[in-house]
């Protein structure tokens, strides 16, 4: 019956404690009442325990460790199956158990000591012989062979009436028959009785107030944990794909209420735990129901500390990284340094002959907002977030910032400071973007490619300045459409260049027919006409072959440098 408990309520450590110490306590020679039987709820039996109990006390759990905390135990709680150690202030977990173990009867050889009198409790006074003859059983009897007295079970439990039946106890064995009968049928007994026969049959069916507490709660736990759960995927799926939470209203139901609501509305049709949650919040039968704004602002935090905590852990497991560094402003002119960290991750095989899984790690942790742009601004930065993470210095093997000066700088560079620091965090340039500032350079020096692109530039602009002059152009060309320049990619360039590579009569067409159509503005025509000519050029033609040719090597090898998969001996190739 003890193990039945844990059925209807948490196990309470006082009660765990006793239970485990009941071995080590003084051995009481008792048995039950012939007349009830041993499988009878609520009887225990004091010297004879259940098949459970045995293989429970001779099981391995009896270990050293166990040993010790029962010996703890022993000396600190009470026995509560003896009804003179009980706790004067029960508590509703402590009644159950106590009624669920019932009242503990001595064997009937149990020697029972006799007092100055020479009078003794006997077995007979747990019969009660009615005037028809009928025996009736005292259940409620209770005997602690500590004190030699006995007690009312059922008003020791549940009446606050002072007696020294429920007390003290009561021994005064000349006149026990007549305390017995008088006791038997006073209200107050009646009372407890009628509690405990209560109890012990809602014990039996599982519905007790404790039980049916712990039900509601276990269900009101699961339907919360389902609700944020589905918070929790709405997080990270608005995170995985870049999307806004919010919009300018934060009410359920409402139009521009934001993608994360929608989303909640969304799942609430075709989910019944998020339906009902809906429910109750319009109905205004809960307030906290986690969709408010600050709420999702949490949300994002938590997930972000644990995607932080556990790069963090694989970093810390590589223990050699590098760090790969670039700024830009924000909407709010704010330099945000971007930390990314490069590593290799080794996972182990499941089993010891297998190979380990080699992974090379790039992992963002965030941006960090810097004042101070320069040299000693920006390491100062990255310094005491190092710091801040707990990532040592000296595990640093590389750094990779793009071709800024204040990165880059021999002399007072974020390179050049952290290298005074640790020598062997060498420094690595951004290839791709070394590349690129070479063709810059070399286009930029040469006038007539500055006037080539220039003029590239100009036509795109004319073109997608109005729809009817795109439709023009749509007409000569159908499935190609004239690209602006990249401001910073110069190999990117080739896409603006390919439709006049190819294309260059149809531009020309379109040019030349808006110059010549009078439903354009006289600006327009005369425009039209302007770029028609210098396309006509034949410098021009050989600067579209020339530059085509350039930048379409120039892009292969761009893209090889920023594979994941990179070859160095095929990227020399490429660039020699």
């Amino acid at each position: 019956m003890a193990g039945s408990l844990n059925r209807f309520f948490k196990p309470d450590p006082v009660l765990k404690a006793v239970s485990e110490t009941k071995e080590n306590r003084e051995a009481v020679d008792v048995e039950p009442h012939p007349s009830t039987s041993t499988t009878t709820v609520g009887e225990h039996s004091l010297g004879i325990e259940s098949d459970t109990n045995t293989e429970e006390e001779s099981s391995p759990k009896s270990s050293s460790s166990s040993s010790s905390e029962d010996e703890n135990a022993k000396s600190t709680l009470a026995d509560l199956f003896d009804p003179a150690d009980w706790p004067e202030m029960l508590t509703s977990s402590l009644k159950e158990t106590i009624v669920l173990k019932g009242p503990a009867k001595p064997k009937e050889h149990f020697a029972f000591p006799k007092d100055a009198s020479k009078r003794r409790f006997t077995s007979t006074h747990y019969r009660r012989r009615l005037g028809n003859g009928e025996v009736h059983v005292r259940k409620w009897l209770s005997y602690s062979p500590r004190l030699d007295k006995i007690f009312c079970f059922c008003c020791k439990l549940f009446t606050t009436t002072k007696m020294s039946l429920t007390t003290g106890g009561y021994n005064d064995w000349k006149n026990l028959s007549q305390c017995l009968a008088t006791h038997e049928v006073s209200p107050s007994h009646l009372t407890a009785m009628g509690n405990w026969t209560e109890l012990l049959t809602r014990l039996g069916s599982g519905s007790t107030i404790d039980h049916s507490y712990q039900g509601l709660l276990a269900t009101d736990t699961q339907h919360w944990q389902n609700v944020l759960q589905q918070l929790v995927a709405i997080v990270q799926y608005l995170g995985k794909q870049c999307l806004a939470f919010r919009g300018s209203s934060d009410t359920l139901y409402s139009e521009n209420n934001g993608n994360y609501l929608k989303l909640v509305e969304m799942m609430a049709t075709f989910d019944s735990v998020m339906q009902s949650h809906l429910k109750k919040i319009q109905n205004s039968e809960i307030h906290q129901h986690y969709l408010r704004k600050d709420i999702q602002n949490e949300l994002i935090g938590l997930i972000s500390k644990e995607i932080r905590r556990r790069i963090l852990r694989l970093l810390k497991d590589a223990k050699y990284y590098s760090i790969i560094l670039d700024c830009t402003p924000d909407i709010t002119l704010v330099e945000q340094m971007t930390m990314v960290f490069s590593f290799v991750s080794v996972k182990q095989g499941d089993s010891p002959t297998a190979n380990p899984e080699i992974h090379i790690e790039e992992r963002f942790l965030g941006f960090l907002p810097v004042h101070n742009s320069s040299g000693e601004g920006l390491t100062e930065a990255i310094l005491n977030e190092l710091e801040m993470l707990k990532i040592p210095l000296s595990d640093m093997r590389g750094q990779g910032y793009d071709n800024g000066s204040n990165m880059k700088g021999k002399h007072s560079g974020v390179q050049k400071r952290i290298m005074d620091l640790n020598s062997r965090a060498f420094y690595v340039p951004c290839s791709a973007h070394s590349l690129n500032l070479v063709v810059n350079d070399a286009a930029m020096c040469c006038r007539d490619a500055s006037t080539f692109f220039g003029i590239l530039q100009k036509i795109y602009v004319f073109l997608s300045g109005s729809t009817n002059r795109w439709d023009v152009l749509k007409k000569h060309v159908s499935k190609l459409t004239v690209k602006p320049l990249s401001d910073t990619r110069w190999s990117s360039r080739i896409d603006a260049i390919r439709p006049f590579r190819f294309h260059v009569g149809e531009v020309y067409d379109t040019l030349i027919e808006i110059g010549g159509d009078m439903n354009f503005a006289a600006l327009a025509r005369i425009e039209a006409s302007s770029l028609a000519k210098e396309l006509n050029k034949f410098k021009f033609l050989c600067l579209i072959i020339l530059w085509f040719n350039i930048l379409s090597r120039i892009n292969s090898v761009s893209k090889v440098l920023q594979s994941q998969s990179i070859y160095l001996p095929d990227v020399v190739e490429l660039l020699e």
